[in-house]
Protein backbone atom coordinates (compact mmCIF):
# COMPACT_ATOMS: atom_id res chain seq x y z
CA UNK A 1 0.00 0.00 0.00
CA UNK A 2 1.52 3.42 -0.97
CA UNK A 3 1.95 5.99 1.87
CA UNK A 4 -0.71 8.27 0.12
CA UNK A 5 -3.66 5.72 0.13
CA UNK A 6 -2.17 4.57 4.07
CA UNK A 7 -3.00 8.28 4.60
CA UNK A 8 -5.97 8.01 3.47
CA UNK A 9 -7.18 5.14 4.72
CA UNK A 10 -5.94 6.48 8.60
CA UNK A 11 -8.18 9.77 7.80
CA UNK A 12 -11.40 7.57 7.10
CA UNK A 13 -10.57 5.45 9.88
CA UNK A 14 -10.38 8.34 12.05
CA UNK A 15 -13.19 9.97 10.44
CA UNK A 16 -15.19 6.69 11.72
CA UNK A 17 -13.64 6.71 15.10
CA UNK A 18 -14.80 10.09 15.16
CA UNK A 19 -18.76 8.50 14.77
CA UNK A 20 -17.85 5.46 17.38
CA UNK A 21 -17.00 8.03 19.70
CA UNK A 22 -19.95 9.77 19.85
CA UNK A 23 -22.28 6.95 19.68
CA UNK A 24 -20.23 5.16 22.61
CA UNK A 25 -20.31 8.61 25.19
CA UNK A 26 -23.60 8.52 24.81
CA UNK A 27 -24.81 5.23 25.87
CA UNK A 28 -22.07 5.19 28.33
CA UNK A 29 -24.04 8.75 30.21
CA UNK A 30 -27.28 6.81 29.82
CA UNK A 31 -26.97 2.97 29.54
CA UNK A 32 -29.92 1.11 27.56
CA UNK A 33 -30.27 -2.26 26.54
CA UNK A 34 -28.27 -1.08 23.09
CA UNK A 35 -25.46 -0.36 25.28
CA UNK A 36 -24.00 -3.83 25.53
CA UNK A 37 -24.55 -5.15 22.07
CA UNK A 38 -22.84 -2.04 21.26
CA UNK A 39 -19.65 -1.99 23.29
CA UNK A 40 -18.85 -5.97 22.64
CA UNK A 41 -19.06 -4.95 18.60
CA UNK A 42 -16.86 -1.70 19.10
CA UNK A 43 -14.80 -4.18 21.40
CA UNK A 44 -14.47 -6.54 18.90
CA UNK A 45 -14.10 -3.98 15.82
CA UNK A 46 -11.09 -1.93 18.17
CA UNK A 47 -9.37 -4.98 18.51
CA UNK A 48 -8.36 -5.67 15.10
CA UNK A 49 -7.18 -1.74 13.79
CA UNK A 50 -4.07 -1.78 12.81
CA UNK A 51 -0.93 0.28 13.75
CA UNK A 52 -1.45 2.29 10.96
CA UNK A 53 -4.86 3.68 11.39
CA UNK A 54 -4.25 4.61 15.44
CA UNK A 55 -5.59 8.29 15.66
CA UNK A 56 -6.67 9.94 19.02
CA UNK A 57 -10.58 9.63 18.71
CA UNK A 58 -9.43 6.18 18.42
CA UNK A 59 -7.25 6.11 21.53
CA UNK A 60 -10.42 8.00 23.31
CA UNK A 61 -12.76 5.11 21.96
CA UNK A 62 -10.89 2.24 23.44
CA UNK A 63 -10.77 4.25 26.95
CA UNK A 64 -14.90 4.66 26.57
CA UNK A 65 -14.90 0.53 26.03
CA UNK A 66 -12.61 0.20 28.43
CA UNK A 67 -15.05 2.51 30.98
CA UNK A 68 -18.15 0.67 30.05
CA UNK A 69 -16.59 -2.78 30.65
CA UNK A 70 -15.11 -1.43 34.34
CA UNK A 71 -19.08 -0.37 35.40
CA UNK A 72 -19.99 -3.78 34.64
CA UNK A 73 -17.43 -5.35 36.79
CA UNK A 74 -15.45 -6.85 33.57
CA UNK A 75 -12.16 -5.44 34.62
CA UNK A 76 -10.29 -8.39 32.15
CA UNK A 77 -12.22 -7.41 29.20
CA UNK A 78 -11.69 -3.92 30.11
CA UNK A 79 -7.80 -3.99 30.13
CA UNK A 80 -7.76 -4.93 26.98
CA UNK A 81 -8.92 -2.03 25.04
CA UNK A 82 -6.59 0.20 28.12
CA UNK A 83 -3.05 -2.06 26.78
CA UNK A 84 -4.15 -1.11 23.19
CA UNK A 85 -4.96 2.71 24.33
CA UNK A 86 -1.85 3.02 25.97
CA UNK A 87 0.00 1.58 22.90
CA UNK A 88 -1.58 3.46 20.79
CA UNK A 89 -0.86 6.59 22.37
CA UNK A 90 2.54 5.89 22.62
CA UNK A 91 2.91 5.82 18.86
CA UNK A 92 1.13 8.52 18.45
CA UNK A 93 3.22 10.33 20.75
CA UNK A 94 -0.01 11.96 22.49
CA UNK A 95 1.26 12.65 25.72
CA UNK A 96 -1.85 13.46 27.19
CA UNK A 97 -3.63 10.39 25.63
CA UNK A 98 -1.24 8.99 27.10
CA UNK A 99 -1.50 10.13 30.73
CA UNK A 100 -4.95 9.43 30.60
CA UNK A 101 -4.39 6.19 29.02
CA UNK A 102 -1.76 5.26 31.85
CA UNK A 103 -4.59 6.40 34.37
CA UNK A 104 -6.95 3.65 33.11
CA UNK A 105 -4.36 0.99 32.75
CA UNK A 106 -3.57 1.62 36.70
CA UNK A 107 -7.29 1.40 37.83
CA UNK A 108 -8.10 -1.93 35.61
CA UNK A 109 -4.38 -3.56 36.72
CA UNK A 110 -5.69 -2.55 40.09
CA UNK A 111 -8.76 -4.24 39.20
CA UNK A 112 -7.54 -7.40 38.18
CA UNK A 113 -5.19 -8.06 41.44
CA UNK A 114 -1.87 -6.70 39.74
CA UNK A 115 -0.91 -3.66 42.52
CA UNK A 116 2.54 -3.07 41.51
CA UNK A 117 1.23 -2.76 37.81
CA UNK A 118 -0.98 -0.51 38.71
CA UNK A 119 1.34 1.48 41.15
CA UNK A 120 4.05 1.65 38.19
CA UNK A 121 1.21 2.85 35.53
CA UNK A 122 0.19 5.47 38.41
CA UNK A 123 4.03 6.88 38.84
CA UNK A 124 4.67 7.31 34.76
CA UNK A 125 0.94 9.01 34.59
CA UNK A 126 2.23 11.42 37.48
CA UNK A 127 5.45 11.82 35.74
CA UNK A 128 3.74 12.53 32.63
CA UNK A 129 1.63 15.18 34.12
CA UNK A 130 4.00 16.99 35.36
CA UNK A 131 6.42 17.25 32.02
CA UNK A 132 3.57 18.46 30.55
CA UNK A 133 3.26 21.51 33.23
CA UNK A 134 -0.26 20.17 33.96
CA UNK A 135 -0.50 19.58 37.64
CA UNK A 136 -5.10 19.85 37.65
CA UNK A 137 -4.12 16.67 35.13
CA UNK A 138 -2.44 14.87 38.19
CA UNK A 139 -5.68 14.72 40.54
CA UNK A 140 -7.31 11.83 38.77
CA UNK A 141 -4.01 9.75 39.13
CA UNK A 142 -3.41 10.67 42.75
CA UNK A 143 -7.08 9.73 43.45
CA UNK A 144 -6.73 6.62 41.64
CA UNK A 145 -3.42 5.87 43.49
CA UNK A 146 -5.23 6.21 47.05
CA UNK A 147 -7.71 3.69 45.81
CA UNK A 148 -5.24 1.08 45.00
CA UNK A 149 -3.71 1.87 48.48
CA UNK A 150 -6.94 1.61 50.26
CA UNK A 151 -7.88 -1.31 48.62
CA UNK A 152 -4.59 -2.54 49.93
CA UNK A 153 -5.60 -1.72 53.64
CA UNK A 154 -2.99 1.29 53.80
CA UNK A 155 -5.50 3.47 54.68
CA UNK A 156 -3.27 6.50 56.03
CA UNK A 157 -1.24 6.95 52.84
CA UNK A 158 -4.76 6.49 50.95
CA UNK A 159 -5.94 9.73 52.74
CA UNK A 160 -3.05 11.78 52.13
CA UNK A 161 -3.51 11.06 47.79
CA UNK A 162 -7.09 11.03 48.20
CA UNK A 163 -6.73 15.00 49.89
CA UNK A 164 -4.09 15.60 47.38
CA UNK A 165 -6.46 14.73 44.45
CA UNK A 166 -9.52 16.67 46.05
CA UNK A 167 -7.28 19.67 46.60
CA UNK A 168 -6.18 19.38 43.11
CA UNK A 169 -9.20 19.05 41.26
CA UNK A 170 -10.64 22.03 43.10
CA UNK A 171 -9.11 24.48 41.36
CA UNK A 172 -9.93 22.37 37.84
CA UNK A 173 -13.56 22.72 36.22
CA UNK A 174 -12.84 19.60 33.72
CA UNK A 175 -12.15 17.22 37.15
CA UNK A 176 -14.84 18.75 39.01
CA UNK A 177 -15.90 14.65 39.36
CA UNK A 178 -12.96 13.43 40.65
CA UNK A 179 -13.08 16.41 43.77
CA UNK A 180 -16.41 14.44 44.43
CA UNK A 181 -15.19 11.17 43.59
CA UNK A 182 -12.27 11.90 46.12
CA UNK A 183 -13.94 13.13 48.76
CA UNK A 184 -16.09 10.22 49.37
CA UNK A 185 -13.12 8.30 49.29
CA UNK A 186 -11.61 10.22 51.89
CA UNK A 187 -15.04 9.14 54.19
CA UNK A 188 -14.63 5.75 53.29
CA UNK A 189 -10.57 6.04 54.56
CA UNK A 190 -11.60 8.42 57.75
CA UNK A 191 -14.02 5.40 58.42
CA UNK A 192 -11.35 2.89 58.69
CA UNK A 193 -8.88 5.32 60.61
CA UNK A 194 -12.14 5.73 62.87
CA UNK A 195 -11.94 9.45 62.02
CA UNK A 196 -15.41 9.98 61.80
CA UNK A 197 -15.87 14.03 61.74
CA UNK A 198 -13.13 13.90 59.28
CA UNK A 199 -15.34 11.34 57.04
CA UNK A 200 -18.57 13.28 57.64
CA UNK A 201 -17.36 16.54 56.60
CA UNK A 202 -15.81 14.78 53.10
CA UNK A 203 -18.74 12.90 52.77
CA UNK A 204 -20.95 16.06 52.93
CA UNK A 205 -18.63 18.00 50.71
CA UNK A 206 -19.36 15.28 48.11
CA UNK A 207 -22.46 14.92 48.15
CA UNK A 208 -22.65 18.87 47.98
CA UNK A 209 -20.76 18.70 44.98
CA UNK A 210 -22.89 16.04 43.50
CA UNK A 211 -26.47 17.29 43.81
CA UNK A 212 -28.13 16.49 41.27
CA UNK A 213 -26.27 13.96 39.64
CA UNK A 214 -27.86 12.77 36.21
CA UNK A 215 -25.52 10.48 34.58
CA UNK A 216 -24.75 6.86 35.33
CA UNK A 217 -21.36 7.67 36.45
CA UNK A 218 -22.21 10.50 38.46
CA UNK A 219 -25.10 8.59 40.10
CA UNK A 220 -22.85 5.57 40.82
CA UNK A 221 -20.24 8.53 42.85
CA UNK A 222 -23.47 9.69 44.52
CA UNK A 223 -24.56 6.20 45.47
CA UNK A 224 -20.71 5.57 46.87
CA UNK A 225 -20.96 8.64 48.66
CA UNK A 226 -24.68 8.46 50.68
CA UNK A 227 -23.25 4.18 51.57
CA UNK A 228 -20.06 5.75 53.29
CA UNK A 229 -22.29 8.51 55.09
CA UNK A 230 -24.58 5.79 56.38
CA UNK A 231 -21.33 3.64 57.57
CA UNK A 232 -20.21 6.79 59.10
CA UNK A 233 -23.49 7.43 60.94
CA UNK A 234 -23.56 3.72 62.04
CA UNK A 235 -20.34 4.13 63.98
CA UNK A 236 -22.23 6.82 65.80
CA UNK A 237 -25.72 5.27 66.53
CA UNK A 238 -27.57 7.52 64.25
CA UNK A 239 -29.35 4.41 62.90
CA UNK A 240 -32.35 6.12 61.43
CA UNK A 241 -30.76 8.78 59.45
CA UNK A 242 -28.15 5.83 58.38
CA UNK A 243 -31.39 4.10 56.82
CA UNK A 244 -32.62 7.33 55.29
CA UNK A 245 -28.60 7.44 53.14
CA UNK A 246 -29.44 3.62 52.71
CA UNK A 247 -32.43 4.54 50.73
CA UNK A 248 -31.10 7.34 48.71
CA UNK A 249 -28.16 5.35 47.72
CA UNK A 250 -30.01 2.50 46.99
CA UNK A 251 -32.34 5.34 44.88
CA UNK A 252 -29.22 6.47 42.83
CA UNK A 253 -28.04 3.11 42.41
CA UNK A 254 -31.23 2.10 40.39
CA UNK A 255 -30.90 5.00 38.65
CA UNK A 256 -27.16 4.12 37.38
CA UNK A 257 -27.95 0.93 35.88
CA UNK A 258 -24.83 -1.10 36.09
CA UNK A 259 -23.24 -4.11 37.98
CA UNK A 260 -20.78 -1.84 39.77
CA UNK A 261 -23.79 0.15 41.02
CA UNK A 262 -25.22 -2.89 42.45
Amino acid sequence: MTQAATTSRARNASVDAAALLTQLRHLLAAPSPDAAPAFHNALETLADTPAEEASAQLVECLLTVAHYFYLSNQANTALLSTTQAERFARQLGERRLLRKALTFAGVMQMETGNLPGATEAYSEALTVARELGEEEQEAPVWNNLGVALMNSAQYADALKCFERAAALAGKSLIHAAVETQAQSNVASCALHLHDVRTGIRAVRRAIELNAHPETASDCLDRTNAESNYARLLLEIGEVGHAQEHCETARMYAEKAPTARAE
